[in-house]
């Protein structure tokens, strides 16, 4: 599974059987918010959220940046990788 990053329109996104999974950010500052993960209804419990944030978490590090998490997935992923 690819795993994009669109800096413009503030998303991580991949295609699945040809639907859009993503999660959205804004960014302010030294400050990110994730603030909504998309997975459609027919693909959820396949994991596909918790690709999409491994590779956000991966593209963290190094980075100064405070996480913010105005979603409730990223929220609980996030606690779990403490």
């Amino acid at each position: 599974m690819e795993i994009n990053h669109d800096q413009t329109k503030h998303k991580f996104y991949c295609i699945v059987d040809g639907k859009e999974c993503l999660v959205e950010y804004s960014i302010a500052d030294d400050e990110i918010d994730f603030f909504h993960t998309y997975v459609p209804k027919e693909l959820r419990g396949q994991g596909i959220a918790k690709k999409i944030y491994d590779h956000i978490a991966e593209w963290l590090k190094g980075k100064n940046l405070k996480i913010k998490t105005s979603c409730p997935y990223a929220e609980k992923y996030f606690i779990s990788c403490k």
